[in-house]
């Protein structure tokens, strides 16, 4: 069973996060990320099931992709920018495990970014567009690309150990026209944590 949760570390410049400003962790208020989990209770649990619908047994392990990678370009469309925003999303992956990090823009359904993190690396994704987001993220060990992703529509997944994860809100981050800021995320195998994540599925994808 591997149990993940999220630190956040929300660097503001002018913006607004999930309704926050001025944000420190041994801050809360109502539209904070909660910060005070029992640590005994997981803020997420994932646990590993035999991919069936993706049938990726017969696979074997290919290179892993540099941080930065988009695999699923074919699927979701290449990467959406505005650089003359100054807005970022900064995302470290946890110690031992790679992530593809996915960034939904809510209102219009269309998934903005999908980026391949080495685990224990940071990337920054700058040129965020304005709007609201939630993201989701894909974990595991044995990167292939030739796997199945999502009953096969794409190629590329992880062979060993996998699980999708997404935080228990409607939308994690929002950059607002005019005001520009960097948005962190620091994923940890940690049982608290100061945001919520959930189990998902390649479905929610």
């Amino acid at each position: 069973m591997i149990i993940f949760s999220l630190l956040l570390l929300i660097s503001i410049i002018n913006k607004q996060c999930n309704s926050t400003s001025d944000y420190t962790p041994s801050t809360s208020s109502s539209n904070e990320p909660n910060t005070d989990y029992n640590s005994n209770t997981p803020s997420s649990t994932t646990t590993s099931t035999p991919d069936v619908a993706n049938n990726n047994s017969s696979y074997s392990p290919t290179s892993r992709p540099a941080s930065g990678f988009s695999p699923y370009n074919s699927y979701y469309g290449k990467g959406i920018y505005n650089n003359s925003t100054d807005n970022t999303i900064e995302v470290t992956a946890p110690l031992k495990k790679d992530i593809v990090i996915m960034f939904k823009d809510i209102y219009s359904g269309r998934m903005v970014r999908n980026e391949y993190i080495r685990a224990n690396t940071m990337f920054s994704l700058t040129g965020i567009p304005y709007g609201k987001y939630k993201f989701f993220y894909l974990y595991g060990d044995d990167w292939s690309a030739n796997a199945n992703f999502k009953g096969g529509r794409a190629k590329g997944n992880f062979l060993k150990d996998k699980g999708v994860g997404k935080s228990d809100k409607t939308f994690d981050c929002e950059f607002e026209d005019g005001y520009y800021g960097t948005y962190s995320l620091k994923l940890q195998l940690y049982t608290n944590g100061n945001l919520s994540t959930v189990e998902g599925s390649e479905n929610d994808l």
